[in-house]
């Protein structure tokens, strides 16, 4: 779980944190060039404006929902095999060479490493 909180702040920070100042730099460069534009216009410019700022307001929720979502998802990918593979790491460490790392099927990344892992633990476990 610790892996996985330190994930999701590692991608919703950042996001929220960009998003808020890009944001914040547009409607500051609107407002900046709305004080240069004559009054008449700016009276044009602002229901878009304000348009924009409600389909941002309910858009921004459901975005950052969808992205924990999907953030969590992704975690759970990392997190699952990292944490079977400190388990069977602290098996072996305790002296069991019966020890065979294995990960699920859909954790393809990590197959590699299970299959070179198996292989020393191949040459080493005769030896002894």
């Amino acid at each position: 779980k610790k892996l996985q909180f330190g994930f999701l702040k590692a991608i919703l920070i950042p996001l929220l944190a960009s998003s808020v100042s890009l944001y914040y730099l547009i409607y500051a460069f609107v407002s900046w060039k709305m004080m240069i534009i004559p009054e008449n216009v700016v009276e044009n410019f602002l229901p878009p404006l304000r348009r924009v700022n409600l389909i941002l307001l309910i858009c921004a929720p459901i975005l950052i929902f969808l992205l924990t979502r999907w953030a969590v998802v992704i975690s759970n990918k990392i997190a699952g095999p990292i944490y079977r593979l400190n388990k069977d790491l602290d098996k072996l460490s305790g002296g069991d060479l019966s020890v065979r790392f294995k990960f699920r099927k859909n954790d393809n990344f990590f197959h590699p490493i299970a299959k070179k892992l198996n292989a020393v633990l191949d040459k080493v476990a005769p030896a002894r």
